[in-house]
């Protein structure tokens, strides 16, 4: 034997050390897809709160505080791209579950 400790030792350590690190990237991973998701208009409308209307939702495309992707006559956002425009709009905010709220 090469090490001075024993093989479920020794995968213990290397499971301690490279856990948090594992878990960071699959996080990191997640979010990103999250952010890259695409989200219908009813979703977006209630990811805020008070949730706000289809028409404000169009104006707000309209103006081009958000871009609308469409498949046919179905038309979907990006949830990144949702959460990034309410940073931007001085009467709603991003909240700490991920979904925009109101100032």
């Amino acid at each position: 034997m090469f090490l001075p400790v024993s093989v479920a030792e020794f995968t213990e350590q290397l499971l301690t050390r490279f856990r948090p690190i594992i878990r960071e990237e699959i996080i990191a991973e997640r979010t990103a897809e999250l952010m890259q998701k695409f989200i219908s208009q009813k979703e977006a409308c209630e990811m805020f709160q008070p949730k706000i209307s289809r028409v404000t939702l169009n104006k707000w495309c309209n103006d081009g505080l958000l871009k609308d992707y469409r498949l046919g006559a179905r038309i979907y956002l990006k949830y990144g791209e949702v959460l990034q425009a309410a940073k931007h709009l001085s009467r709603y905010k991003k909240s700490p579950q991920g979904t925009a709220s109101q100032a």
